[in-house]
C-alpha cells in the first residue's frame, strides 16, 4: 500500500478504526500519507476508549503476539522430541 501512495496510484484509503491501519506510529503515517497528497478516512464517528486504554490494549497485544510466538516456538521442540524419540 505504501508503494501504492508513493507512485501516486492511491489518494484515499479508507479504513473502519484507526487502529486498523497500525497499532503504533498512527500519527507519523498520517503525516507521511499527507505529505504525498493521500488522504486516510475512519469511518469510526467517535473514539469509544481514551487514549490511555488504546495504549494499555496496543501492549496488551504486544506482549500476546511475542508470548505467542515464544511458547509456540517451545511447543514445537516439544512436538520435535517427540516425534525423534529423544
Amino acid at each position: 500500500m505504501i508503494d501504492a501512495v508513493i507512485r501516486k496510484e492511491i489518494s484515499l484509503i479508507v479504513i473502519e478504526y484507526k487502529d486498523r491501519l497500525s497499532r503504533f506510529g498512527l500519527r507519523f503515517i498520517y503525516h507521511f500519507f499527507e505529505g504525498l497528497n493521500c488522504k486516510i478516512e475512519v469511518m469510526e464517528s467517535e473514539s469509544s476508549k481514551d487514549e490511555n486504554k488504546e495504549l494499555v490494549d496496543g501492549m496488551l497485544a504486544l506482549i500476546t503476539s511475542f508470548s505467542t510466538r515464544l511458547y509456540g516456538k517451545r511447543g514445537g521442540r516439544k512436538k520435535l522430541k517427540e516425534e525423534l524419540d529423544i
